[in-house]
């Protein structure tokens, strides 16, 4: 299973092909705009599941998939606990969730050596803000993680993508 996570900072339309080449099973995006307002370029495949959350069709979560997952609103989902979105999963599940940056790097919370915010885009305001949480049972499954690079993302967003792919 493949995951990515992204704040696009906007206008995912238009940077969307860089995630869509990774073809992720789920990919959430923060600052996404309402689906309808996402038209692709020519060539690029829009996601085939998409879920999204927000209060102005310019800025949102998209939770979207490019392989045919289907994503489902959990029944107990709350509106008023914002940006918050629980997926139906099943199975048996470990409650007992961890950081999959954390458990790769051997890293304690706070003594990151990882930036996935750059302030104003600016290398030297780097800050480890975004995160991937997965029951402590997944991360023996992990077959891959990386954050994205400054410098092949910062020209789009102030935050890199984390992308996750998971043993089935």
């Amino acid at each position: 299973m493949k995951f990515v996570a992204w704040n696009c900072q906007g206008a995912f339309r238009k940077k969307a092909k860089l995630i869509a080449q990774y073809a992720p099973d789920i990919a959430v995006i923060s600052e996404c705009e309402h689906p309808d307002r996402l038209h692709f370029e020519s060539g690029i495949e829009p996601p085939i599941t998409r879920l999204w959350f927000g209060d102005s069709e310019t800025k949102g979560v998209g939770i979207f998939s490019y392989t045919g997952v289907n994503l489902e609103l959990h029944k107990n989902y709350k509106p008023s606990i914002r940006y918050c979105i629980p997926i139906v999963a099943t199975g048996n599940l470990n409650l007992n969730i961890v950081s999959v940056y954390h458990a790769h790097f051997q890293e304690a919370f706070g003594e990151e050596t990882v930036s996935t915010l750059y302030m104003q885009r600016k290398r030297e305001k780097g800050y480890h803000v975004d995160y991937c949480f997965v029951p402590q049972a997944w991360i023996k499954r992990v077959t891959f993680f990386s954050v994205g690079s400054f410098d092949d993302w910062s020209s789009l967003s102030d935050h890199s993508p984390i992308f996750v792919e998971f043993r089935q």
